[in-house]
């Protein structure tokens, strides 16, 4: 075959020089099935062509799995930043919650205490009262006849008496009225801690939705890297059979030029 036959065939993948230099160079390695019936520089040029589609495919592979790597390490930074996010959310749910409960703590041992006070109040001013009245019936007591003496004495245990009864009756509403503080108390604090739950689980729900579906999405990525590099694949296959086909018409119109 003459050299013409290297100048004749063209190709975006063929330069003479270059695939002479990679012939000379892997010229040890057995030829290809493929190649069969091509003569030496057949086989140099099929054998370059090859590793120049090949090193295209490569190189298109490279930067698809650098894409592909640098995605995937964005979604995951997205991914951990989200996690993030709810933690904080929660934290500061929470942070609000516990205040609330502490106002409402304090206001609940305010409240206890006025009502401790008003107590206190009452059953010192009924005290007083009912000393005042006591005492000026036993001044009355010591010029009165054992008639009167009788009927001071019946008034003086009946204020008495009564001073005990309304006390103790103060005494039991101040005791329902502090239990009363103290279960809305938990009742409050119970809803304000049922609703930080609820709260927390949904933030939790939701960041699970969006975690799954970005999850979802590394997968969808190396999926179509996948896909991806296994068409670079067969069009790399596909575009080396075009070009030795190409090669080995070329040969075969030189061979009948060469007996014409």
């Amino acid at each position: 075959m003459p050299s013409s036959y290297l100048i004749h065939y063209a190709s975006p993948y063929y330069d003479p020089v270059k695939a002479h230099e990679y012939y000379m160079k892997n010229r040890q390695l057995k030829g290809k099935r493929s190649t069969a019936g091509l003569n030496e520089k057949g086989r140099k040029a099929a054998s370059y062509v090859k590793a120049q589609i090949n090193k295209k495919r490569d190189s298109s592979i490279s930067e698809i799995k650098s894409s592909k790597d640098q995605a995937i390490s964005e979604v995951k930074s997205q991914i951990e930043e989200l996690k993030s996010l709810s933690k904080e959310e929660k934290e500061a749910k929470r942070t609000e919650i516990n205040e609330h409960i502490s106002i409402l703590r304090d206001q609940a041992k305010s409240e206890k205490e006025r009502i401790k006070e008003e107590l206190a109040s009452r059953i010192n001013q009924r005290t007083i009262s009912s000393k005042r009245e006591t005492d000026s019936l036993r001044a009355r007591l010591k010029n009165a006849n054992p008639v009167e003496k009788a009927a001071l004495q019946e008034r003086i245990n009946r204020l008495t008496n009564e001073r005990v009864e309304d006390n103790n009756a103060d005494r039991s509403k101040s005791a329902a009225d502090v239990k009363g503080v103290s279960n809305e108390l938990s009742r409050q604090s119970t809803a304000l801690r049922d609703e930080l739950k609820a709260y927390n689980a949904n933030v939790t729900s939701l960041t699970n939705e969006k975690v799954s579906e970005m999850r979802s999405s590394i997968n969808s990525i190396r999926e179509q890297a996948k896909e991806l590099i296994k068409q670079l694949r067969d069009d790399a296959n596909t575009n080396y059979e075009k070009e030795l086909a190409k090669i080995k018409s070329d040969r075969s119109m030189q061979s009948k030029k060469k007996r014409k």
